[in-house]
């Protein structure tokens, strides 16, 4: 079927709504509804692991393989996109067993950290979890796709202000994009979109990027929820 609208264009109607519509079936639609992303985005989650060692915790990151086509050699947590409707803890969980051979058993799940939206259109979200000591001692790493794993401590990640770049980026408009529906046309006064990138280095390794995004809202997190016991002595 096709639809006037009061300007006189004729739009396509993509499907007729048979069903009532009323504010009970919205309301209860909505209160019965779990977040989820739209535009399309691909859902992902990584796991943010954490273990205690010798009395100090620890954050384990992976390198990835250095011959891999995408982000080779970028320390990253381990992670992917979501596989058969899994929760984003069933990603992170089978994603670091097949990544680094640590099992669900050894994996204490404590909670997520807020969400990305990647620059490539996924959206991420991680999931903070305390490792156990000896499961990180026995890791096997599949070396497909994890060149090493590091540890860091937290300490070093809470007490360091991380280098901090702004990348300005421009927009690049398709030959057919519609200005004459814009109010200004061509002269529309656009906001200029920016990325910022964080980057820490800890004995030689540069952990930039998402991983670094996630890692400053971790000791942010952990800030707000425990500030007084991480004022200046």
């Amino acid at each position: 079927g096709q639809q006037p609208t009061k300007g006189g264009k004729i739009y396509k109607i993509k499907e007729r709504i048979t069903m009532d519509i009323d504010f009970k079936k919205i309301e209860n639609i909505f209160r019965q509804r779990t977040l989820s992303s739209s535009g399309g985005l691909m859902p992902a989650a990584v796991l943010v692991p954490l273990y205690e060692e010798n009395g100090e915790i620890k954050v384990l990151i992976t390198q990835r393989a250095l011959d891999l086509d995408h982000q080779p050699g970028d320390f990253c947590f381990p992670g992917g996109r979501a596989e058969n409707n899994e929760s984003p803890e069933e990603t992170a969980v089978r994603e670091t067993f097949e990544e680094t051979g640590i099992q669900e058993k050894d994996i204490d799940i404590m909670g997520r950290l807020d969400f990305i939206v990647s620059p490539f259109g996924i959206y991420i979200i991680p999931i903070a979890a305390k490792i156990n000591l000896s499961a990180v001692k026995n890791m096997t790493l599949s070396h497909d796709e994890v060149e090493k794993a590091v540890s860091v401590p937290l300490r070093f990640f809470m007490e360091t202000v991380p280098e901090k770049y702004t990348i300005n980026m421009k927009h690049e408009f398709p030959s057919d994009f519609p200005f004459d529906k814009i109010f200004g046309g061509k002269n529309y006064q656009w906001s200029k979109p920016k990325m910022i990138e964080y980057f820490y280095e800890y004995n030689g390794d540069v952990i930039w990027g998402l991983t670094a995004r996630m890692i400053k809202n971790l000791c942010e997190i952990i800030k707000s929820k425990d500030s007084q016991s991480f004022k200046k002595d």
